[in-house]
């Protein structure tokens, strides 16, 4: 039986897509001629392929290094991701001093070679000058410009994910973590929140990245960001199609709040000009607002101008929903939309506009996947209304399956404050139903086998309190 250095290099590179630590691929080349050679470019795929850039003069600089070194790594950069944190801040700089001294007191003595590590390039350890300053962009905006296969943009906000050894190592070199180093138990579980964040600097990064042109790129996310629609200015629509001309996936968190100077309608119609603007390349869109505004009395209305043609993917979140808005949306992708997702979204009139979703859905002709998921549904004056619906295979087939769950809760006593969650699923055929009736109420009784009609539910939620009632007497 052949042993690792001796398999195909083919078979070392799919191993090798389990890895995804810089550190252990070093480990692995260092072990013998043979995988030294066939894990080389596996190696310098996970140093440079994802590059996180901090908008400090150490992120910035080497990011600019790379992109002009000699070698081509730069052909290598295919995701940029520009962090909201602030590493140099005394929130940072005071935890992992403290990190460090969990592990070994003498490191301690890091603490004036870390200011140094930070006012070296002219930071003041409160206010982090080269962050709110536009000196950034044209040096980021420069580098930018020479990763010509970037595919993916993204902007990270808040993040519980640990700082790996490599970014310590840039923004902290006084702590001597060189490639193969032990990182110490402390430092490995500091996490990029407790650097400290703040919002305007991955703007600094939009606007470098429209002033590069990135004329591959793919994808632009803002991940769990929520400060984007600040970004949406009329002189600056075009200039987003224009910057990035192949874009075909945006998966954008948009953050309206009450109170603003502008309305909910006008900040829709600025987001929907601004997607409408990819309207020619637009594949995927996966759009939430990071703001609920369920129950706040506004829907949030989709672009209906020009349309998305060429939409694929439709991923929707946490709003009300106007019904026949979201059906003229529907209408200018139906001959292209293949996957439908609402996500703890709402209707005025929950059973019956979303019948006439369904019954209007059931004509896309491409479409072979649709998801309705909602959190934990509330009793409303006659109905639990189902908390998650999925129908799998093309609804133009009559085996399309639509598997149907209700989710409710049942207040236990004593003092009935206490929640426990019950679910009730079954599988129908989507077609078969949406013909055999035409009434809402039908069909939501059929479908769900009665169980969304509260006298049903009322009734086992008694048995369950007095079953609860007879344990603890």
């Amino acid at each position: 039986m052949p042993y690792l250095p001796l398999l195909p290099t083919e078979l070392i590179y799919q191993i090798g897509q389990e890895i995804d630590d810089e550190d252990d691929f070093l480990a692995l080349r260092l072990t013998c001629k043979a995988l030294n050679t066939k894990a080389r470019e596996l190696h310098l795929n996970s140093i440079y392929r994802c590059r996180r850039i901090y908008l400090v003069p150490a992120g910035v600089d080497n990011i600019a290094k790379i992109s002009r070194h000699p070698s081509g790594v730069n052909l290598r950069v295919r995701h940029i991701i520009i962090s909201d944190a602030t590493p140099y801040s005394k929130q940072a700089l005071r935890k992992i001093l403290e990190s460090a001294g969990q592990d070994n007191g003498a490191h301690l003595d890091l603490k004036s070679d870390m200011e140094k590590d930070a006012t070296a390039y002219g930071l003041e350890l409160e206010k982090t000058q080269l962050q709110r300053s536009g000196s950034n962009i044209d040096l980021l905006a420069s580098a930018l410009s020479d990763l010509p296969r970037i595919q993916h943009l993204e902007l990270e906000g808040f993040s519980n994910a640990a700082v790996p050894r490599s970014e310590l190592n840039l923004l902290y070199p006084s702590l001597g973590l060189k490639p193969g180093s032990k990182v110490p138990e402390g430092l490995r579980r500091i996490n990029r929140a407790e650097f400290g964040l703040d919002s305007r600097i991955s703007k600094r990064g939009v606007a470098a990245a429209l002033k590069s042109g990135l004329g591959n790129l793919e994808k632009l996310s803002n991940g769990n960001h929520s400060y984007w629609l600040e970004d949406f200015t009329a002189t600056r629509i075009s200039a987003f199609s224009t910057a990035f001309p192949k874009l075909k996936s945006i998966d954008i968190g948009v953050a309206v709040a009450r109170g603003l100077s502008h309305t909910y309608s006008y900040c829709d119609e600025v987001v929907g000009r601004w997607l409408e603007a990819f309207g020619k390349t637009l594949r995927e869109l996966r759009y939430r607002n990071c703001v609920f505004r369920y129950g706040f009395g506004e829907p949030t209305l989709l672009p209906v101008g020009t349309g998305l043609h060429q939409l694929r993917v439709f991923a929707f979140s946490n709003s009300d929903i106007e019904i026949d808005n979201l059906t003229r949306f529907l209408k200018n992708c139906k001959d292209s939309l293949e996957e439908f997702e609402l996500k703890n979204c709402y209707f005025d009139q929950q059973p019956e506009d979303h019948f006439r979703l369904l019954h209007y859905i059931r004509g896309l002709p491409r479409l072979n996947r649709f998801e309705y998921e909602a959190e934990g549904t509330d009793k409303a004056d006659c109905y639990y209304f189902p908390t998650k619906l999925t129908v799998l295979g093309l609804w133009s087939l009559p085996t399309a399956t639509c598997n149907v769950e209700i989710l409710f809760n049942v207040r236990l006593p004593p003092i009935y404050t206490s929640i426990q969650k019950y679910k009730y699923n079954t599988s129908k055929k989507i077609n078969l139903e949406l013909e055999r009736h035409t009434e809402c109420s039908e069909f939501w009784d059929s479908v769900t086998d009665g169980k969304w009609k509260c006298p049903d539910l009322l009734s086992t939620i008694a048995k369950v309190r007095d079953r609860r009632l007879r344990l603890e007497s």
